[in-house]
């Protein structure tokens, strides 16, 4: 979106106050059409990070109007080109200046240029075909790194006209991105009509991340929807580094703002020292621990719900460390009495004389936060802090089948799962904060030892070393972490990542009907995706020219993915050792296949799980 930003060349002023009074109108035309007569506009370009790379993904260009012009500031200028029916010309001139100042920066070759489009320009009577690309051509710049960037400002009449004209920059090769996602009239139809490569998060959310939970639930929302027609979400406004701490717990791919760089005329020659400030700690919300709420339930002795409040009473009073009794009734848990609440109740005067005799039920907690004993530690913890604060540390009742098993306390959740991620965090790779091969290992035997119906896939990049030898490790570690985030992107809660080390890795998939696709969605995800890792000649060439082992100079295609995959059904496999044998020679079969290839065991394959 235009920043309302005054950043010019080498200088800060205060912006011109420009008010239009009435008869105004037409000086503004004048100024517009003088504007649009003499190019003169001037472009700046605001960086955009990719968040899992910590490096600039692209430029958006911003235009601004002559310094000492009232049409200065980009709202006004192009709202006045719209009221004129000038929008296209403006916006062919603000396109000619982004595209030949993008290519003055002398970039790498990677990074995207976004250029912003009002889609009323698409409909206006002055639209003509192939003045993108007319210019694109002159300046050299290819139609793949150039993202068309819709922005809202007026409403939109004819949504398939702005399908078709959208489709014919698609079928070009552009990128299509939408503005300010919920800030205009119809943003959220905008995003099922035209299904955006990426969508821009309007800055009234990520400026309330920090602090508040319906936006982060909002964001969260978002995030998801974005996966499901894949494509990216960037976050607008990072201003503060709680605000780009927030974003990155979320998962958001892309991220720009003032924290990060202001909009100017030169390009960004580094990544956002804000970036590395805040380097997330290691991703232990991968790959929970599967232990179940059974193994930290305290057999605590129930009471009958007629029993004698002051029977209770003296429980507490004997037994210092009690903190809370279940209400227990034909065996099913109807119900708990709190320490600290008994205490407060029978503290007034005459307490024990009105409530003593009175039967517990009276003065039990009839809706405490009750879960089956096979519900996931992690998941019950997100139950746990979701409850009202006055009720966090309260403890929780466990059922078996229904009826009364136990109590699970607060202090042990936590202590579970701190030392489950301290262990997590010893074990995980430093470069993707996955977990290693104890871990990998640990893994596969549980699901072996419970009798899971899985798939054990081993994941090797093609010709990695030759593009690590090529670019240096540092592009070599992108590489690998961009592999780690796509397998992050379409893994399920059941499913298990890890890296066994360099750029190979493990991936664990519950055995249902959709794990192929997801598989050839990782590869093609990682195929497009790595282009951006590549200089454009190379990617034009289709191979780069590294040395061999054996140190010679030859070419190499550029990376693909090889995966073995093993379909492991209960009982077919007697220890994790077999099955990674097994995984581990499908995968070297794989890479005698050029580009990107899936070996599957069909041995395996082809059983039917009901005759194990």
């Amino acid at each position: 979106m235009e920043s309302a930003e005054n950043t010019f060349p080498g200088k800060q002023v205060p912006p011109i106050a420009f008010r239009p009074m009435p008869g105004d109108e037409s000086l503004l035309l004048d100024e517009l059409n003088r504007i649009i007569r003499e190019k003169q506009v001037y472009t700046l370009f605001q960086p955009i990070f990719d968040l899992r790379s910590n490096r600039i993904y692209g430029y958006e260009a911003l235009s601004r109007g002559p310094e000492t012009s009232p049409l200065h500031m980009p709202d006004l200028l192009f709202r006045t080109a719209c009221q004129h029916n000038r929008l296209f010309a403006l916006e062919c001139i603000c396109r000619e200046s982004a595209i030949k100042r993008f290519m003055h920066l002398q970039l790498r070759g990677h990074e995207r240029l976004f250029l912003n489009l009002d889609p009323s320009a698409l409909l206006d009577p002055a639209f003509r075909e192939g003045t993108t690309m007319q210019l694109l051509d002159q300046a050299g710049l290819p139609c793949s790194r150039v993202v068309i960037e819709l922005t809202e400002h007026t409403q939109i009449e004819n949504m398939g006209a702005l399908n078709q004209a959208i489709s014919h920059y698609r079928n070009m090769g552009f990128s299509i991105a939408l503005d300010d996602l919920s800030a205009g009239y119809s943003n959220l139809q905008l995003m099922m009509e035209l299904r955006p490569e990426h969508i821009k998060l309007d800055i009234y959310f990520t400026r309330k991340l920090p602090g508040d939970p319906v936006a982060r639930a909002f964001v969260n929302t978002i995030a998801r929807l974005a996966m499901e027609i894949n494509c990216s979400v960037l976050a607008e406004g990072i201003e503060t580094p709680e605000i780009l701490c927030e974003v990155k717990k979320l998962g958001l791919d892309l991220a720009q703002g003032y924290l990060l760089g202001r909009p100017s005329p030169h390009a960004v020659n580094m990544p956002a020292r804000a970036l590395q400030d805040t380097e997330p700690h290691p991703a232990l919300s991968i790959n929970k621990p599967h232990t179940c709420v059974s193994s930290l339930i305290r057999k605590v002795t129930p009471s009958d719900p007629a029993e004698p409040s002051e029977n209770v009473l003296d429980m507490f009073q004997h037994d210092n460390q009690l903190l809370a009794v279940p209400i227990v009734e034909h065996g099913r848990a109807i119900g708990m009495v709190l320490r600290e609440e008994m205490l407060k109740s029978f503290s007034i005067r005459f307490a024990r004389e009105l409530h003593g005799r009175k039967p517990i039920s009276h003065l039990m907690w009839k809706n405490p936060l009750r879960v089956s004993s096979d519900t996931a530690i992690d998941e019950l913890s997100s139950l746990v802090t979701n409850r009202p604060f006055s009720y966090l540390y309260t403890p929780v009742i466990v059922e078996n089948n229904q009826n009364y098993a136990g109590l699970v306390f607060v202090h042990d959740i936590l202590e579970h799962i701190t030392q489950s991620r301290i262990e997590q965090a010893m074990n995980a790779n430093p470069l993707t904060h996955l977990p290693g091969n104890i871990a990998i290992e640990r893994e596969v035997k549980r699901r072996l030892e419970t009798g899971e119906s899985f798939v054990l896939c081993y994941i090797d990049l093609d010709n990695f070393k030759a593009f690590n030898d090529r670019y240096g490790y540092k592009h070599g570690d992108a590489m690998i972490r961009l592999m780690a985030e796509i397998m992050r992107q379409i893994s399920s809660a059941s499913d298990f990542i890890g890296h066994i080390g360099g750029d190979d890795f493990t991936f664990i998939l519950a055995r249902d009907n959709a794990w192929e696709n997801r598989i050839q969605q990782l590869m093609k995800s990682f195929e497009e995706k790595a282009l951006s890792l590549y200089d454009m000649e190379d990617v034009k060439n289709g191979h780069i020219t590294s040395k061999s082992r054996a140190g010679e100079t030859q070419e190499f295609p550029l990376a693909s993915v090889s995966i073995g995959a093993v379909p492991c059904l209960p009982g077919y496999f007697s220890s994790h050792l077999e099955a990674s044998e097994a995984a581990s020679e499908l995968k070297c079969k794989a890479k005698e296949t050029p580009g990107n290839c899936l070996e599957i065991d069909q041995r395996i394959y082809h059983v039917n799980e009901t005759d194990h």
